[in-house]
């Protein structure tokens, strides 16, 4: 019996290789969202510490207080600028990841064909195993007589 062969193995290998191009593309995707919640905290966090500079001085000057105020008006755009990054990174996510899924889909759909024709070679590959086995028993035993 010739060894199992899958007819369709180059077309499950391009679907396994779509599949992980999509799954990498998602994780790009997540590595961005990351990075951009990342420059937010970053941001906030000079903000605080700029405000927690001046006002832990006894006597802070007007011109130090309003270069605070345009610090934290500067700070606030920047933050809003990221959260709307962050909500067309959520977009982009959301499609990729219905791209991630339907590569998957298809990936898993011809890997349980496979299956099916694996089990269905063996079934195959068993009966004919105990044919020829059948055949040697009984030319043996013909063959005694």
């Amino acid at each position: 019996m010739q060894r199992f062969q899958y007819r369709f193995e180059s077309l499950l290998n391009h679907r396994a290789a779509r599949l992980n191009s999509e799954k990498a593309a998602l994780s790009l995707l997540y590595g961005e969202r990351a990075a951009i919640q990342q420059s937010i905290v970053v941001l906030e966090r000079s903000s605080e510490r700029a405000s927690r500079d001046i006002l832990r001085r006894s006597v802070a000057s007007g011109s130090e207080l309003t270069a605070l105020a345009a610090h934290q008006a500067y700070v606030a755009g920047r933050v809003a600028q990221a959260k709307s990054r962050i909500l067309e990174c959520e977009r982009r996510i959301n499609r990729q990841r219905e791209q991630a899924v339907i590569a998957e889909r298809a990936w898993k759909l011809l890997d349980r064909l496979r299956e099916v024709d694996f089990e269905e070679w063996t079934y195959e590959a068993s009966r004919q195993e105990e044919a020829a086995a059948g055949d040697l028993y009984l030319a043996t035993h013909f063959r005694r007589r």
